[in-house]
């Protein structure tokens, strides 16, 4: 009878980390986030910081409306709006109406169909080069 006792203690000691693991287990099932939240989150804009330094060396506005330049990466009305919108996917309306994000997507889809040129991010912004590339 001595033998059986002495197990009781490992027993409810294996009981009870069950018991821990099923309860850690259902915690998380109840707090993680849904297929749906992870679904609702944007993705990233490449080449964020990239786009942010261009932006401050820009010194306007996101929605600044003043031509020839529009928007807070300050992107041409005369060449590189008419040029890219053939071949980019955008908002409606004009640049300086589309969010921060959007300008940055916009911009960041100009960069990759350059092949990530940084002689053509020299040419599109004069006054970010060797602040932010």
């Amino acid at each position: 009878m001595s033998s059986r006792r002495s197990i009781w203690p490992l027993v409810l000691a294996i009981a009870a980390l069950i018991a821990l693991a099923l309860l850690v287990f259902v915690l998380l099932a109840l707090f993680r986030p849904s297929n749906d939240a992870l679904a609702a989150r944007p993705a990233p804009v490449p080449h964020l910081e990239l786009w942010q330094c261009v932006h401050r060396q820009e010194r306007t506005a996101w929605n600044d409306p003043n031509p020839p330049y529009l928007g807070g990466l300050q992107l041409g009305t005369g060449w590189f709006i008419p040029h890219y919108s053939k071949l980019l996917p955008h908002p409606a309306g004009t640049v300086d109406t589309w969010t921060p994000r959007d300008q940055m997507l916009f911009a960041e889809g100009a960069y990759r169909l350059e092949r990530y040129s940084t002689k053509w991010l020299y040419g599109q912004w004069p006054p970010s080069r060797g602040v932010c590339f």
